[in-house]
């Protein structure tokens, strides 16, 4: 997808979420790139590292590897989802910047609070397993690596799913 964010997840009428706004999206069946230093032609908008490096996405939710305009795969989408687990958690966004260089300079290190350190003044996560299950899948989403991630988006549904079933 390359661009998920609060903006493009809706939810419908039966509480179903779905991702909207696939023109940044590259396929499985398109050739490989080896890298993403060319932009793909889309209405996202082309952010400008330099005159030769550019990225699409948001700044608040893109992937390290995608600020650094290396190769990216789905791992990429399962970083976002992770920056979007943050705003849940912790109903703020996990990058904190003035304007889209200091994002994007803050995202490229990963130098981020934890979720737990932003809310630990409105609730007691130790009373709550769902929440400390919300944080450790964050992590897993969020790390550096994308060899350090979740394996896929189909695998942090299964997660959200067994979280979802302790809150029950």
């Amino acid at each position: 997808h390359q661009d998920i964010k609060p903006e493009n997840i809706m939810i419908d009428d039966h509480g179903k979420a779905w991702v909207v706004d696939w023109g940044s999206a590259r396929f499985p069946d398109e050739s490989k790139q080896e890298s993403t230093n060319q932009p793909f032609k889309s209405s996202q908008r082309e952010y400008r590292l330099s005159e030769r490096r550019r990225f699409l996405g948001s700044p608040l939710y893109v992937s390290p590897e995608t600020i650094r305009c290396e190769a990216i795969d789905s791992s990429s989408d399962v970083y976002s989802i992770g920056a979007v687990l943050y705003d849940i958690i912790a109903l703020d966004t996990m990058v904190k910047a003035s304007n889209y260089r200091s994002a994007i300079r803050i995202a490229r290190t990963g130098r981020h609070r934890s979720p737990i350190e932003t809310t630990l003044r409105m609730i007691r996560p130790e009373q709550s397993p769902a929440f400390n299950a919300l944080e450790n899948l964050w992590k897993n989403c969020t790390s550096l690596s994308p060899e350090g991630r979740v394996t896929d988006c189909s695998e942090v549904a299964e997660h959200l799913i067994e979280i979802s079933e302790q809150l029950d």
